[in-house]
């Protein structure tokens, strides 16, 4: 099984996904260990993982950017993440703010599912709100076991509203 885990950045990506790499023993591929630049080219991100992974029979590639490229994949699963959750994850790991509103906007217009939508076939939605990347995974491998999608319904609409009232967007 080739697995691309993707999401926003504080969705839990990193620790499913080790967590998936665990427990499966598949290898586990990341945006890092692809490429180094600080600002990165989608297109070079592609074709870097494709090398990268193309001896590989079952992995699970890691990243929030790989919403935006096409890979062979089996899967997709794009987290998602309440966007006061969000906010919380990210302020805690010292975002500045800038780059919290970007992210928190992204997570409510659906940013990452719309384009993981637009290129891959198979493509689950799994909300991480109120649970560990512990819960999370064993979830994803539950359901992956019992050969079920997962298709969280995720709707932050609200959240917009609410946010743009109260002038945080």
């Amino acid at each position: 099984m080739r697995l691309v885990i993707t999401g926003v950045p504080g969705t839990g990506k990193t620790s499913v996904a080790e967590i998936l790499s665990e427990r499966t023993g598949y290898p586990l591929i990341t945006t890092g260990d692809v490429v180094k630049d600080k600002y990165v080219d989608t297109r070079k991100l592609r074709l870097k993982t494709i090398w990268k992974t193309k001896d590989m029979g079952d992995v699970i590639i890691e990243g929030h950017l790989f919403c935006e490229v096409k890979l062979p994949a089996d899967l997709v699963i794009v987290l998602r993440t309440h966007p006061e959750e969000l906010k919380r994850r990210l302020e805690a790991r010292g975002y500045p703010e800038k780059k919290i509103r970007e992210n928190v906007l992204a997570e409510i217009l659906d940013y990452c599912i719309v384009k993981a939508e637009q290129k891959y076939d198979d493509v689950w939605q799994v909300d991480t709100t109120g649970r560990t990347p512990l819960e999370t995974a064993e979830r994803i491998l539950s359901a992956l076991e019992r050969g079920v999608d997962i298709y969280d319904r995720v709707d932050w609409s609200h959240v917009l509203e609410d946010w743009l009232r109260k002038g945080y967007i």
